[in-house]
């Protein structure tokens, strides 16, 4: 999978703004980046990663699920390949 730097900030940007309207407003997005991985069989895959705030409420794994298979068909429409996504809370990072 040959991917442009743009392209990967094309993908962090949609995630953050689609992502937006999907957390309560005392969670808040410190900064969602991208990336391209490698598979255990070979391949490789985009895993975006959103790092939070510390001190949010937890995240609701039904919203998260949902808002998974939307960034899915968005990530289609535009012709991106469809990221796995992390949460990570911002202490958790060195």
């Amino acid at each position: 999978m040959t991917m442009s730097a743009k392209t990967l900030l094309d993908i962090s940007d949609l995630v953050r703004s689609e992502l937006r309207g999907h957390l309560s407003d005392d969670v808040c997005i410190d900064r969602v980046t991208s990336e391209v991985l490698p598979t255990s069989d070979g391949e490789e895959y985009v895993r975006t990663t959103v790092v939070l705030e510390d001190g949010h409420p937890e995240l609701d794994p039904y919203v998260l699920n949902e808002f998974s298979y939307l960034i899915h068909l968005i990530c289609d429409t535009r012709g991106f390949n469809a990221p796995s996504i992390a949460y990570s809370d911002k202490s958790e990072l060195p």
